[in-house]
């Protein structure tokens, strides 16, 4: 997971955060902007992992009563990568999600 500010989520990029393999599970550290508070954007990454399942991650941001759009990386079976950033210009909360299926 990757934060960020500005409106156009190109300042302060802070640095990206990461679980474990999918085989050892766990979570990333805490991901934030480079000046640690107030971030305006949230972006999740996948990587290819086991053959037999094909998995992406989606991104979620909300603030102040307002749900934002549900930005989702690539599948991981097309290479993974990085998804489109879910903004606001001050985030309450990130949810993240993960999306399955079979090969």
């Amino acid at each position: 997971m990757q934060a960020a500010d500005g409106t156009s989520c190109t300042n302060d990029i802070g640095i990206a955060r990461y679980t474990p393999n999918v085989y050892a599970g766990g979570y990333s550290g805490w991901a934030s902007d480079l000046g640690g508070t107030d971030a305006n954007c949230a972006q999740v990454c996948a990587s290819p992992g086991p053959t037999n399942r094909d998995s992406r991650f989606c991104v979620q941001v909300y603030n102040n009563g307002t749900t934002y759009s549900l930005q989702c990386s690539p599948w991981a079976s097309d290479g993974g990568g990085w998804s489109g950033y879910s903004a606001d210009k001050d985030i309450d909360r990130i949810e993240v999600k993960v999306e399955n299926r079979d090969m």
